[in-house]
């Protein structure tokens, strides 16, 4: 969901029965998991002045060899099924040091350590693409025990099970998506730090702030969800519109265009393009799971629906062939039309797609688009009875190439 600053406005200073007219975020937002995940932050962390700083468990040894002078350890954040993954793109202190360092990409980090110490280790998320902070503003750190110079920190990460723990799972969930992006398209263009709000009050993209709202860590499906609108703020030139939606309604075309791109972004980099059955796993629980491969009829059809257009995007990009969907374009060549002029529906971004494609591709691309009712069935071709041959005519069924002797 994209808020306009106008709906912006009203998201924070209504209550939520009274914004409901306006923006119905129900479908994708979990407000009553927020408001636990800030009373849990709460107690778990201390308040520094712009910081909420949390503690860090030492899980084992670094694996690195101690050096004088030198503080060592790794830093490893636990994904959604409790398994470490290295933090890329973190940063790391020593308290009493203004300077961050960036940890290695196997969360590795070795810090000059001026005196004996003890020293802790601070470390941070933020980076060059996106930043966590509260919804008051304050930023997220945290910190080891103490250590001294010379000795191993050992493997750090936040406490598992705890509330602070969740941001980690965030931190993966977007490294996730970078590097989808930096594999099968560019990010020259994200050139600036995403805000990232949570817990938040609902789950929204706001453009002019260039900020995220989110409830819900561990929803992979509506996390990536809001950030496909923020690549489709930073990375496109496309005229959409906000405002109330539900995924199996049909509104106007911009809307529509808006939400299924940022479903389709969110399906493109968690789940398998051979998948018989892609869906989302939290997104609408309502409808859940959302299933892109085999939408239910029930679904509005057409181009104001924003399920019908994850749909169409998702057979243009998936390897799974089914009904008229019989082709594989992946996500290069969806990436290059939707980049390469204006849009303000799927129809402009679908003109854009089949100029780079040869003819018998296009003529697969639309029939995924058809299926998915995104464009109109073809009239039948009639079959014209075959004239009678003319001595020195030559006829294939659909041009003369000589011309009979009068």
């Amino acid at each position: 969901m994209i808020l306009a600053p106008a709906a912006l406005l009203a998201a924070v200073l209504l209550a939520p029965s009274a914004r409901a007219a306006g923006i119905d975020d129900s479908d994708f937002s979990n407000p009553v998991l927020s408001a636990q995940s800030e009373r849990g932050l709460a107690v778990e962390g201390r308040r520094e002045t712009g910081a909420r700083v949390f503690a860090l468990d030492a899980a084992g040894a670094s694996g690195l060899a101690a050096k004088p002078g030198v503080v060592t350890g790794r830093l490893v954040l636990l994904d959604r099924a409790g398994v470490p993954r290295p933090a890329r793109l973190a940063k790391v202190r020593l308290t009493g040091s203004g300077a961050w360092t960036q940890v290695a990409d196997d969360g590795s980090f070795s810090l000059a350590a001026a005196g004996a110490g003890p020293f802790r280790v601070r470390v941070s998320l933020d980076g060059p693409k996106w930043a966590f902070q509260s919804d008051g503003g304050d930023a997220y750190e945290w910190e080891s025990a103490p250590v001294a110079s010379g000795a191993d920190a050992g493997a750090l990460t936040p406490a598992a099970g705890s509330e602070n723990a969740k941001l980690g799972v965030l931190h993966l969930t977007y490294l996730e998506a970078l590097d989808f992006l930096d594999r099968e398209a560019t990010t020259g263009w994200w050139n600036k730090p995403l805000a990232v709000v949570w817990p938040g009050g609902s789950d929204y993209f706001s453009p002019g702030q260039w900020t995220l709202h989110l409830t819900d860590p561990l929803a992979w499906d509506v996390v990536l969800h809001e950030l496909g609108h923020a690549v489709m703020d930073g990375a496109m030139d496309a005229r959409t519109s906000g405002g109330s939606h539900k995924i199996d309604e049909c509104y106007s075309d911009g809307l529509a265009w808006s939400e299924g791109w940022a479903s389709f972004f969110a399906a493109a980099v968690h789940l398998s393009p051979d998948d018989a059955d892609a869906k989302f796993e939290f997104m609408v629980p309502r409808r859940a799971p959302i299933r892109v491969e085999n939408v239910p009829a029930d679904v509005c059809p057409g181009p104001a629906s924003e399920w019908r257009v994850f749909a169409g995007l998702w057979d243009l990009y998936d390897r799974h062939d089914d009904g008229l969907d019989r082709l594989a374009l992946g996500f290069a060549p969806i990436w290059k039309g939707v980049t390469s002029g204006t849009t303000s529906s799927v129809l402009d971004a679908w003109s854009l797609v089949a100029k780079g494609l040869d003819p018998v591709t296009r003529r697969a691309a639309e029939d995924a688009m058809i299926q998915n009712t995104l464009l109109p069935v073809r009239a039948a071709r009639v079959r014209l009875p075959r004239p009678p041959k003319a001595p020195g005519l030559l006829f294939d069924g659909a041009r003369t190439s000589e011309l009979a002797p009068e």
